[in-house]
C-alpha cells in the first residue's frame, strides 16, 4: 500500500524535460510531428531503495537504515510539437542512481572531545550509472508566470542500459574507504518519470529549472541473490537541475 501510495504521488508529480524557446519554428512534417526545439540539462539525482537492503542474518535489522546515493545526469533531448502546447519529447543522457545503508558496528565505539559517546557507523553505497533515454509526453500550459515563465508538464517512460556498476564502503571510526566493481545489478531497467519545468521566455540565453521524480517497480538487483541481503526493492529517485535551449530546427 505504502509503494502504491508513493507511485500515485510520483505520477501525479508530471514531467516534461523542457527547452523554453518562445520562437515559431517553420512546421515539418514527420511522423512525430514537427520538431522544434533542441537542448541539453544538467543535474543532480538522490536516488535510494524503497525497501532496506541491508542484511539481516544477525537479528538486528533496527540496526539498518537506507540512505540515498546522489549521482549526476545529464543529457541531450529534442521536443516534437503533435499538435498546439502538445509534444514528444526525446532525451538520451547518463544518470548515477543506486541507494545506500548504513549498519552499527559493535566493535568500535567513537568517545568525543566533551567525552559523549557516538555509535561507529558504516557505509555501503550501490552505484548504478545508466545510459538512459526517456520518452515523454509534455504539455506547455496556457498560463504563465509574470509573462516571464512559461510552465510544462509532462510524464513518460525510461528504458535504461547499465553502463558501470560498483559499490563504495566507507566508516565514520577511521579513513579507510573502498571502492570495487560489483556485478549483480540488472543491466537493463525500466523506469517511470515525470518532469515539472519552468522556463524562461527570454531570448537571449532561454534557461529552464526542472524536478523529476522517478519510480524503477523492478528491483535494480538480479534475481537469485542469496548472500543475506534483501535485494527484492524498488528503486526511487529526485532529480533537480537546469538547462538551456540550444536552437530551434
Amino acid at each position: 500500500m505504502r509503494l502504491l501510495k508513493l507511485s500515485a504521488v510520483i505520477l501525479s508529480l508530471t514531467v516534461s524535460t523542457g527547452i523554453v524557446g518562445q520562437k515559431k519554428y517553420k512546421s515539418k512534417s514527420g511522423f512525430l510531428g514537427s520538431i522544434s526545439e533542441v537542448g541539453v540539462l544538467v543535474g543532480f539525482n538522490a536516488s535510494f531503495f524503497g525497501e532496506e537492503v541491508g542484511p539481516y542474518g544477525d537479528g538486528q535489522s533496527d540496526q539498518y537504515d537506507n540512505h540515498n546515493r546522489l549521482g549526476l545526469n545529464s543529457s541531450v533531448f529534442i521536443r516534437n510539437e503533435l499538435k498546439k502546447r502538445l509534444f514528444v519529447q526525446l532525451e538520451l543522457g547518463w544518470n548515477g542512481r543506486g541507494g545506500a545503508y548504513k549498519t552499527k558496528n559493535f566493535d568500535y565505539t567513537l568517545i568525543n572531545s566533551n567525552g559523549s559517546f557516538d555509535d561507529a557507523l558504516e557505509f555501503k553505497n550501490y552505484a548504478f550509472d545508466y545510459l538512459e533515454c526517456y520518452i515523454a509526453l509534455v504539455k506547455k500550459h496556457e498560463y504563465a508566470i509574470q509573462e516571464e515563465i512559461s510552465v510544462y508538464t509532462g510524464i513518460g517512460l525510461v528504458p535504461g542500459v547499465l553502463l558501470r556498476q560498483r559499490i563504495v564502503e566507507d566508516n565514520n571510526y577511521n579513513s579507510k574507504s573502498s571502492s570495487e566493481p560489483y556485478s549483480s545489478a540488472r543491466p537493463v531497467v525500466l523506469s517511470i518519470a515525470g518532469d515539472l519545468v519552468f522556463a524562461s521566455n527570454r531570448k537571449v540565453f532561454p534557461f529552464f529549472m526542472f524536478l523529476r521524480p522517478s519510480l524503477t517497480p523492478m528491483s535494480p538487483f538480479k534475481k537469485g541473490l542469496s548472500d543475506g541481503n534483501n535485494y527484492k526493492t524498488n528503486l526511487f529517485g529526485f532529480t533537480f537541475g537546469f538547462g538551456f535551449h540550444v536552437k530551434g530546427v
